[in-house]
């Protein structure tokens, strides 16, 4: 099955050897500017004041000091 687009012609096998050809190219050169992955984090609970009214704001940080996810609760 041939593919038209803007007057290329191509073949499914020609994408699929593409991908096999560059995909670990690619693969090399993003992965040193992806950041690391690191299963470690810390919790940090504390107990702040929002327009009167206290809450407790919760946050997961990683080892580099990184927010990674938070939580805002009224009670504990």
């Amino acid at each position: 099955m041939m593919a038209t687009w803007r007057e290329l012609f191509l073949v499914h096998t020609t994408i699929t050897r593409w991908v096999h050809e560059y995909a670990p190219k690619l693969k090399d050169k993003i992965t040193k500017h992806l950041k690391k992955n690191t299963d470690s984090y810390r919790l940090d609970e504390t107990y702040i004041k929002i327009k009167g009214t206290w809450q407790y704001l919760y946050r997961a940080v990683d080892l580099e000091g990184q927010t990674l996810d938070w939580l805002k609760r009224e009670s504990r």
